[in-house]
């Protein structure tokens, strides 16, 4: 399979400065943000939208490149570029990298049986910087069209001033104002930094991140339906047992909990069958759930991540005993979090967790795994006029991070899981995950 690159521009805001602010200042979220492009693939058949003749792939392009620069008027920061020294954004509308490439295969005959997820790489902008640098823009997106009309559309967007929040919103806008207008597109707030301004981390962050160059990472594609996810959910039981308060786990409870299981099991086999302590972070979006007012659609990174610790010295590893631990932990954050009532305070309290993940990525005692979601975004409902994606996807990370989402029918998960080789040859032959393996 050979991916050509066929051009590359820049889209820039259809009106620029002075119409926006001309910097957008970091909030110490943003600062505390992992300094890297994070890609989010959608897969569009031709004809997606049902019609007889699908538009032409000029056409989509040209659409496209429109409503993405009606967009940026709105998500101005995206059109900027980083300034790490002034930790600021400069709002200077040099704008979103743009590239149109072309592959010698058709669309289902990529998605179909065999799929080869290293090629999914194929279709993301990695060339597009370092994310810290001055010249590298914020969001990089390639469209790369199919032999068969169908098309690929990459957003590769900087984690730098973007959760999975602010992607999504993104992404939502400029689908809604290439369906159906700029006038659809509810207005973004960008007022997180003037709440929660950037801070000196010097005397905060107590550890580093441990280095992981050299690891090699592979990356497993696996599909929870709703029938995997009830069978999962009756392993649980009995109803009673205080580890899961007598309540069913959610979906995303009970697949973190199996993917958890499953890396455990993984662990202690590499370890000559020696049982190890693991901790797992997640994230927890704080839209909403401060005593601080911030708007709804408040834009930016404003989440916390959150350790969940099992401790080797428990001897049998129950999946309901794993659902437990993650409530509890996302029980007593979200409380702790409802009681925030100023600046200082979140900043405290998001330090101290992260803080906390960071003393177990180091530790080499400890086993620790990255876990994020985007389950509850309408990744699913990006339609940009010709139809809702066939396919949603990550892709091939080279650092060890489980990603979640939505399956397209909304009733299921998939869990794109990027471990090192050992962990992963050992997932394959757990009992529970091994069936869910997308080949």
């Amino acid at each position: 399979m050979e991916v050509n690159i066929l051009s590359r521009d820049f889209i820039k805001p259809s009106s620029p400065f002075p119409n926006h602010p001309p910097t957008y200042n970091l909030s110490f979220f943003d600062q505390l943000a992992p300094p890297a492009h994070v890609p989010l693939l959608f897969f569009y058949p031709a004809g997606a939208d049902g019609s007889k003749e699908s538009a032409g792939c000029h056409e989509r392009l040209e659409t496209l490149k429109k409503s993405l620069s009606e967009t940026l008027t709105l998500f101005y920061p995206q059109a900027g570029r980083f300034v790490k020294d002034d930790l600021l954004v400069d709002c200077n509308d040099q704008g979103v990298e743009f590239l149109e490439a072309k592959v010698n295969v058709r669309l289902m005959e990529f998605l179909g049986e065999g799929l080869n997820l290293e090629l999914l790489n194929r279709f993301v902008p990695w060339d597009v910087g370092a994310a810290t640098s001055a010249a590298t823009p914020m969001v990089a997106i390639q469209v790369t069209a199919f032999e068969c009309g169908g098309l690929a559309l990459c957003v590769h967007v900087s984690h730098i001033i973007a959760d999975g929040f602010t992607g999504s919103a993104f992404i939502h806008a400029w689908a809604t104002a290439s369906r159906s207008g700029i006038a659809a597109v509810t207005r973004p707030s960008f007022e997180l930094p003037s709440l929660f301004p950037s801070r000196d981390l010097s005397a905060q962050l107590n550890f580093s991140l441990p280095n992981v160059a050299g690891a090699k990472v592979f990356t497993r594609w696996l599909v929870f339906d709703s029938v995997t996810i009830a069978a999962l959910k009756a392993k649980t039981k009995p109803p009673g047992s205080s580890n899961n308060d007598g309540r069913q786990p959610t979906r995303l409870e009970v697949v973190i909990s199996t993917l958890w299981k499953a890396i455990i099991g993984a662990t202690q086999v590499n370890h000559q069958g020696n049982p190890r302590p693991s901790v797992i972070s997640l994230p927890v979006n704080l839209r909403g759930r401060t005593a601080i007012p911030t708007p709804k659609n408040a834009c930016g990174n404003f989440y916390m991540l959150t350790p969940t610790r099992f401790t080797a010295e428990e001897s049998e590893i129950e999946l309901h005993h794993l659902v437990g631990l993650i409530r509890e932990t996302i029980r007593n954050t979200l409380s702790i979090c409802s009681k925030l009532s100023n600046p200082d305070e979140v900043f405290s309290a998001v330090v101290d967790s992260l803080n906390e993940v960071r003393k177990a990525s180091v530790d080499e005692k400890i086993e620790w795994h990255n876990f994020t979601s985007m389950c509850g975004f309408p990744i699913y409902e990006t339609d940009f006029g010709w139809g809702k994606p066939y396919l949603v996807s990550s892709a091939w990370l080279s650092v060890e991070l489980v990603v979640l989402m939505d399956t397209k029918c909304g009733t299921g998960i998939e869990a794109w899981v990027n471990l090192n080789e050992p962990y992963i040859l050992e997932l394959e032959k757990d009992p529970d995950v091994a069936a869910l393996i997308r080949k």
